[in-house]
């Protein structure tokens, strides 16, 4: 069997998020295709609370791993170390909290033990944070130069009993990685860009110096790929507008998608759910909410349905699964609705799933920032967990994608009165006793299967003519180390 070589590092398990989750999607199903994926990732104990480890139990037997070290992480937790921060990291202080009831209870007392803590700052620490400021002005956002040689010296050796490369970004420097690799062996590589890096985006905060190096970087991959691989096809026209010299043919589409093993959890967790119209309606918003004005516009709403009388603050839960600003905290907070908001922190992605399968409402938002090129990847989630969505966003692929699928309803956050009279509707449906699983099975188009092999046509129809290599041993998992 041929044998692909995936340098993700930082986009597959256990790092945590939509993107590992699509690389190891394409990883579990390429063998079905006559692929044997070789997998290029980062060690576990370098990611903080950013590994989920118990995506460790997703990874198939047949997926072969080898993992690298960044020498960057041992700055960072050097600089972190040193230092207490001003302001409070709220996000932080859910994650340490004990589970269940407990996290809610002591919420206030780590919030206001952080807020009054001394800020203090070591010198080592003012000289990394310097160093790192350095750095970035150097080699730019998503550019880790110890990581990036690690990276590519360790995929060059795994290369020479590979046939393919395939790489994924962000983070950007995978590409990089993948690039250097590619001249010196001669592989054909295939590169997917889950977002743009510098083009069009607002990804790449820096000067301009800063930014136009960026984009020449960015042109350099999407020129020199054997294959480039998004997620959009408003991803595919900005990038054939954009370079000069990008060929139709070369830029290919591949959605983003869910795995039938959560479908079918999925569904089996929706099978025990029954109606409870005395409990209060249930939003759940996974992931970071990007907008401040979005989450604005959802606190007004509420507090309309409110201070109109038709509801009252016992009448909704507000989740926000994963990461939230101290600034969105303060939004709730400002609009009253401080009662109703439920913050489990960073779950596991199988909790995450249960979560979204036990609320009445799933949320989703998309400024107008990504809202033209972008499909909000939570969405694939979504649309296993089967409940209605609303959301709140701009024209563009992520509302051509509820519409079409009849997932939910798009509303623009400023349009508070819409906003109000649609949650008030799931409302009254929820005090009837209304089952909020919806009957539309996930569209098969998305099915992570059926898009892997995609993927394997065209690495097919790009791979050269190489001499037969033997099958390397299968590297230990999760503990091989580069």
């Amino acid at each position: 069997m041929k044998r692909l070589l995936m340098i993700a590092t930082g986009a597959y398990p256990p790092s945590r998020g939509p993107g590992p989750l699509r690389a190891l999607g394409f990883s579990r199903h390429l063998p079905e295709f006559g692929w044997e994926p070789v997998v290029l990732t980062l060690r576990a104990e370098q990611l903080g609370p950013s590994a989920d480890m118990s995506l460790w139990e997703r990874i198939p037997s047949h997926v072969e791993v080898h993992t690298v070290s960044a020498p960057e992480y041992w700055f960072r937790r050097r600089a972190s170390a040193g230092q207490r921060p001003s302001e409070p990291d709220l996000s932080q202080a859910t994650r340490e909290i004990a589970d269940g009831e407990a996290r809610r209870q002591n919420a206030d007392a780590a919030r206001q033990a952080l807020r009054g803590a001394p800020q203090t700052v070591s010198a080592s620490a003012r000289a990394i944070a310097l160093l790192r400021q350095v750095g970035l002005s150097i080699f730019g956002p998503e550019i880790y130069p110890g990581w990036l040689l690690a990276s590519a010296l360790k995929a060059k050796s795994l290369a020479s009993e590979c046939h393919a490369l395939f790489s994924s970004s962000p983070p950007f420097q995978n590409h990089i990685a993948a690039r250097w690799v590619a001249r010196m062996t001669g592989l054909p590589w295939v590169a997917d860009f889950r977002d743009p890096y510098a083009i069009g985006t607002w990804h790449v905060r820096s000067n301009r110096v800063g930014r136009a190096r960026a984009v020449r970087r960015e042109i350099r991959v999407l020129r020199t790929a054997s294959a480039v691989v998004v997620t959009t096809d408003a991803m595919r026209d900005l990038y054939l507008r954009e370079v000069a010299g990008l060929s139709d043919p070369r830029i290919h589409v591949i959605s983003n998608g869910y795995d039938e093993d959560q479908r079918e959890r999925a569904d089996r967790i929706l099978a025990t759910i029954r109606p409870d119209p005395t409990a209060p309606l249930a939003l759940l918003h996974a992931g970071i909410f990007y907008s401040d004005e979005t989450l604005e516009g959802l606190c007004k709403a509420m507090r309309l349905l409110i201070d109109e009388g038709r509801a009252a603050l016992g009448d909704f839960q507000i989740e926000l699964v994963g990461d939230v600003q101290n600034a969105h905290q303060r939004i709730i907070q400002q609009h009253g609705l401080a009662p109703c908001l439920a913050l489990p922190g960073r779950v596991s992605q199988s909790e995450a799933l249960e979560r979204m399968c036990r609320a009445d409402v799933l949320l989703v938002e998309a400024g107008e920032n990504i809202a033209h090129y972008a499909i909000r990847a939570k969405l694939f989630e979504y649309m296993v967990a089967r409940r209605p969505v609303l959301g709140l966003i701009e024209d563009g692929p992520t509302a051509e994608l509820l519409h079409r699928t009849g997932m939910g309803i798009c509303i623009r956050s400023q349009d508070s009165r819409k906003v109000a009279d649609t949650v008030f509707a799931w409302l009254q449906e929820k005090r009837r006793g209304a089952n909020f699983t919806k009957d539309r099975k996930p569209a098969a188009e998305f099915d992570r299967r059926r898009l892997t092999g995609k993927l394997a046509e065209i690495v097919d129809s790009c791979q050269t003519s190489l001499a037969p290599i033997a099958s390397a041993p299968h590297a230990r998992r999760p503990d091989s180390e580069s």
